[in-house]
């Protein structure tokens, strides 16, 4: 007769036993899962973020070095590549201004052909115009 008043407590107790310890896994679960998520958003937003304020900045104050990512942090190639882009940008910005400078040193000095200085000056100046353009 005991065995079956124990069957039967045990019978009774499953369900509400089982619907908590499966809530507790669930929450359990949920929790570490976030936790990883959270983890890897943040290896990705923080280089996400640090493009988006190193473009701000540029737009704003001119043309800056980028800065340098968290090295556990992903994208790695992708900041070499931006910091890569932004010194050729800066390099043909450079090119440009010393060619329309010496093209308006010779317009100024009023013999504009200079042995046709001023033409391939143009020329470079339209170069470097289509590469920056891509």
């Amino acid at each position: 007769m005991d065995v079956v008043q124990h069957y039967a407590l045990s019978r009774r107790n499953l369900i509400p036993s089982l619907l908590i310890s499966g809530l507790i896994l669930i929450l359990i679960v949920g929790l570490i899962t976030s936790a990883i998520a959270i983890y890897s958003t943040f290896r990705v937003a923080g280089p996400l973020y640090h493009f988006t304020r190193d473009l701000e900045r540029q737009i704003e104050e001119g043309p800056l070095p980028v800065e340098r990512i968290r090295e556990g942090d992903l994208l790695q190639k992708e900041c070499f590549h931006l910091a890569r882009s932004a010194e050729h940008l800066q390099a043909y910005y450079d090119a440009m201004s010393e060619l329309i400078d010496l093209a308006w040193m010779q317009l100024t000095l009023q013999d504009p052909n200079m042995g046709g200085g001023l033409q391939k000056n143009l020329d470079r100046l339209r170069e470097l115009e289509r590469l920056v353009r891509f």
